[in-house]
């Protein structure tokens, strides 16, 4: 169960986004990391018809790479039902988002939005 300061932000995201669903938005938890797994993968599998192999590759590798280093990173879930069906990683200003492919940022990053397949469409 979320605590009040998390349904709080998550009601008034909501309201700010103008969303209908019922999703409660927090920080992940270490016990959601392997369902935030499944879930990113099962979200960006979807590529795999549409990119080139080798490209398809190169970001399956990347995506799983992402999912088990936290260094840096807030992860959050959203969550319908007590079931996590979505989630996302924001990279502080200061880490090596892309390791050493680029500098450092002076920005916070948003990155592996993911949404469960079977609740797209419902304000996730």
């Amino acid at each position: 169960m979320a605590s009040k300061p998390e349904a709080v932000e998550s009601c008034a995201l909501h309201y700010f986004l103008g969303m209908k669903s019922a999703a409660l938005v927090r920080t992940a938890r270490p016990a959601d990391r392997g369902a935030i797994a499944r879930l990113t993968l099962a979200a960006y599998r979807e590529y795999a018809t549409i990119m080139a192999p080798s490209a398809w590759n190169a970001l399956d590798q990347a995506v799983r790479s992402s999912l088990v280093d936290d260094t840096g990173v807030t992860r959050l879930v959203a969550e319908l039902d007590g079931a996590i069906v979505g989630s996302a990683a924001l990279y502080a200003p200061d880490s090596a988002a892309y390791g050493d492919l680029v500098e450092l940022s002076g920005w916070p990053e948003v990155r592996l939005v993911a949404v469960d397949p079977d609740v797209r469409g419902r304000g996730v």
